[in-house]
Order: C-alpha cells, then sequence, then structure tokens
C-alpha cells in the first residue's frame, strides 16, 4: 500500500511538472512529427475519454517503445520506471528495449527492430547525435512518433520532440557551488567522460565558462578524460593526477562513478574529503548518497530521470492522438546537497527497486 501511495503522489508530481512546462511554452510551436497522422478530436466527438486515458482514436492501445542505454546506471532506471509508471497511469502499452550500444550503429539497429515489431512511437537516448539521423528518417517515414533526450542532427527530418537537461546549466550550477565552497580561490581539477559523450562536454563547457567569467583565482589545473565513465578509471586518473600535482582544492567530476574513484585515490593520497579537498558530481545516484550525506561529496546533480521517461510517454500519445507538442522541453535539474539528499533518496527509492526484468520478460 505504501508502495502504491508513493507511486501515486510522483505521478501528481510529474504531471504538475509538466502542466508548468507545458504552460510556459505555451500552444504555439508544436509538432506532430512523423506520427501526427490521426486527426485531433474534439469533446463533441466524443474523443474526450479517449485522449485522456491514450487510447487511440482508432480504438487501439497506442505502444511506446522506450529505449534504456543500461541497466546499471540509476538514472537509465529512473527513465524506464517513469516510462512504466506512464503507461499505467495513461492506458499504453510501454515497451522497454535495451541492447549492447558499443557505437552509433548498435543504437539505430535496435531502433530498426523497433520499427519493425510496429510500435506507434519510440523513445532514445542518442549515444552520438549525428549517429541516429538515419533511424529519426526511418521512424518518420513509417510515420512512427520519435521522443529523444538530445536533439539528433544530419538528417532529413526531426525528431517529434526532444525533452533534454541543460548540460551547460548544470555545468555552471556545479562550478558555482564549488566556488562558493572555495570563496572564489583554488585550483580545481575536471574530470570528464570522454569526447565522444557530448554531455559530458556540454557540462565541462558550462564549469569552465563560469570560472572564466566569474573566478578569476579559480584555476583549472587539467580537464581529463576518464573514458567509459566508470569507477575504476575514475581511480586511475585521479591517483596518476595526485602524483602530478601537489595541492588540489577540488575535484568536479562529470558522474557519480568517476567521483567514487576519485575519492578513493584522493584518500590513498592522504587527502580528508571535504577537508583538504572537495568533490563534486554532476549527477546524483544512490551510490553517492551516504558521501553527500557525510560531506565526502559535497554536491550532485539530480536529472529527473523519471521526468524524461514519464513525459516521453505523454508527449507521444499527444502527438498520435493529433495534439500539438513543443519541439523542446526542459527537464529541469536539482543541485543535491547534504541538506536535501535524502530527500532524492527517496524519490528515486522506487526505480532502484523495481524488477526490471520481470516487467520486461512479461511485455507484449
Amino acid at each position: 500500500m505504501k508502495s502504491k501511495t508513493c507511486r501515486r503522489i510522483l505521478s501528481i508530481i510529474l504531471a504538475a511538472m509538466l502542466l508548468a512546462v507545458l504552460t510556459s511554452c505555451g500552444s504555439t510551436g508544436g509538432n506532430n512529427g512523423g506520427g501526427g497522422s490521426a486527426p485531433a478530436a474534439s469533446a463533441a466527438d466524443g474523443q474526450t475519454d479517449n485522449k485522456k486515458d491514450g487510447i487511440g482514436i482508432t480504438g487501439e492501445r497506442y505502444k511506446v517503445a522506450v529505449g534504456v542505454l543500461t541497466f546499471t546506471v540509476d538514472y537509465f532506471k529512473e527513465v524506464a520506471y517513469g516510462a512504466i509508471q506512464a503507461g499505467e497511469d495513461l492506458g499504453v502499452d510501454v515497451v522497454l528495449y535495451t541492447g549492447q550500444i558499443a557505437t552509433p550503429a548498435d543504437q539505430v539497429a535496435l531502433i530498426e527492430n523497433q520499427i519493425q515489431t510496429g510500435v506507434d512511437a519510440i523513445t532514445f537516448t542518442p549515444v552520438d547525435v549525428f549517429g541516429l539521423a538515419t533511424a529519426v528518417d526511418e521512424c518518420n517515414e513509417a510515420g512512427i512518433v520519435t521522443v529523444s533526450e538530445v536533439n539528433v542532427q544530419g538528417g532529413n527530418t526531426d525528431c517529434t520532440t526532444v525533452i533534454a537537461s541543460d548540460d551547460i546549466t548544470t555545468g555552471r550550477t556545479v562550478a558555482e557551488k564549488c566556488a562558493e565552497d572555495l570563496g572564489g580561490k583554488g585550483k580545481v581539477l575536471i574530470l570528464n567522460t570522454g569526447a565522444a559523450i557530448v554531455n559530458s562536454q556540454l557540462k565541462c563547457q558550462g564549469i569552465e565558462d563560469y570560472f572564466a567569467e566569474n573566478c578569476p583565482d579559480i584555476e583549472v589545473l587539467a580537464n581529463m578524460a576518464c573514458e567509459g565513465g566508470d569507477q575504476a578509471t575514475g581511480q586511475k586518473v585521479m591517483a596518476d593526477l595526485t602524483q602530478t600535482y601537489d595541492d588540489i582544492d577540488a575535484v568536479i567530476c562529470i558522474n557519480d562513478t568517476v567521483a567514487l574513484g576519485a575519492c578513493i585515490s584522493l584518500e590513498e593520497a592522504n587527502y580528508t574529503l571535504g577537508e583538504d579537498v572537495k568533490v563534486y558530481a554532476c549527477n546524483y545516484s544512490a551510490e553517492i548518497t551516504d558521501k553527500i550525506r557525510n560531506g565526502e561529496i559535497s554536491c550532485g546533480i539530480y536529472s529527473w530521470g523519471q521526468l524524461f521517461g514519464y513525459w516521453s510517454v505523454e508527449m507521444a500519445i499527444r502527438s498520435l492522438n493529433g495534439d500539438p507538442v513543443p519541439t523542446n522541453i526542459q527537464q529541469p535539474n536539482s543541485l543535491v546537497t547534504a541538506d536535501n539528499v535524502d530527500y532524492y533518496n527517496k524519490i528515486s527509492s522506487n526505480a532502484k527497486s523495481y524488477d526490471f526484468d520481470a516487467y520486461m520478460a512479461n511485455q507484449s
């Protein structure tokens, strides 16, 4: 009962946040995308209930394929969980799809497979903004709605809508927190997750821009890549950097797993976390909850993956029903500190414990 109550409260929060976003976007600039073949129904047509519960104008349930890059990262678990919740709330079939993605071609193949199954809409988080252009064109040719977390470039057609975080602002937010903690003066390292990862580079841009514009006494010692973004790589790169630089005041990590690895190497180099050196993460997961609570990691950023999952399904339904949808929706980000980490940990708890294997085994 408690779990159902929490999920219902979450649904209300997600719906309210979406309403606020749509209101701010206004009714102009809508895009029906590839799936906008069905005309909008009016209350006089007796279709109001159909549009509310997600049943199509033809009387068939929509099927929305939701892409999950990996179930090993909390953020993508939240994307999947939010989509499942939307499916239950809005009366559509949500199919989760995932697979090994080493290249953009691998992701294109996964999307093409979903096209062949006859779904009505497909969502995805591109691993390469240029690599999915062909897949988006194929979806639009097939009349399939597309919802992306990053704007796809280089194709002949656009995604129906893009629901994305402002990664530059995320970087600036963390840099501002770092500057405040350091009193505007110090030596900082940045650990990114590789040049091929678009959101990593945008966050780095935000960090460096903020320091350059506002903090003449903060020196960025290096911006080093931790390819793969895993804890072991973060630990190794940070260990090498502690040998190169004697005096490190702060380390800003693009993700949480790199931050965990950096913490290990900093402690091995006799730094006291939160005192001798400040560590920051540009995202948030359960794995860093204790370290944020204890002040060993100064902050994280909660990116509301559940919102992308939920909103992507709802926007797909709106487009399929012929309603205009914004071409771009900004996904909020929230600063997570010791003062509020328990709140964000609670919000994300349902996704962390959900049995996605069982769900996927039973999906049609």
